[in-house]
Order: C-alpha cells, then sequence, then structure tokens
C-alpha cells in the first residue's frame, strides 16, 4: 500500500493502475506466466512495471533469474521493469512524508 501512496504523490505519474496485463515469458527452458503488481505512467509517456516483494525473496536465485526474464520482455516493449523492495519504499525519511501528506488531504478525497 505505501508503494500506491509514494505513487500518488509522486509530481510526475500521471497514473498508475493495479496488476495491469499479464505477459508470457521464457526462463529455464519453460514459458511460465507473470502479473506486475503495478504499471506506473510518468509525464513523458514512459511505463514502469513494477514489482513490490521482500528483499530476501528477490534477492533469491530463482527470481534474479525469472526477473531478468521478465524485464527482458519489458524492455523489448519499450517500457521499464522495476522490482522494489522495503528498502526502497519504505526509507524513513520517505514514510514520514508521506504519512504527513495523507493527513493534510481533504476528508473527501480519502
Amino acid at each position: 500500500m505505501t508503494c500506491l501512496y509514494l505513487a500518488e504523490f509522486a509530481r510526475t505519474i500521471t497514473s498508475f493502475d493495479e496488476q495491469p496485463l499479464s505477459i508470457s515469458y521464457m526462463t529455464g527452458g519453460r514459458r511460465r506466466r507473470y502479473t506486475p503488481d503495478f504499471r506506473f505512467v510518468w509525464e513523458d509517456g514512459r511505463e514502469w512495471f513494477v514489482e513490490v516483494k521482500p528483499a530476501e525473496k528477490l534477492a533469491t536465485p530463482e527470481n534474479s533469474e525469472r526477473f531478468a526474464a521478465i524485464a527482458g520482455y519489458f524492455e523489448t516493449t519499450g517500457a521499464c521493469f522495476v522490482a522494489l523492495t522495503e528498502k526502497h519504499i519504505c526509507h524513513s525519511n520517505r514514510s514520514q512524508l508521506v504519512s504527513y501528506l495523507l493527513h493534510m488531504r481533504p476528508y473527501e478525497l480519502v
């Protein structure tokens, strides 16, 4: 959820959506399916397909191979694949700022 709050307050992200599409990719000689957690669209038209995982799961050899193949797929489409962990998202200063901004929003937007 914090990832979406960060996207909401990012000035240059124009839109985002959850589980925007499913792709088919090859790894380990097998065809696999993957659905990213989010898609962020930036002001300049860039698209990021985002996976949010705990750092210890992201670091496994299986996921490293898997995410490299997924990143390769998105590169061919002109998009970017980004894997984020709590280390990226939950930076203490950033979390405090997001919490503050959430409390400052008008009630009807919550």
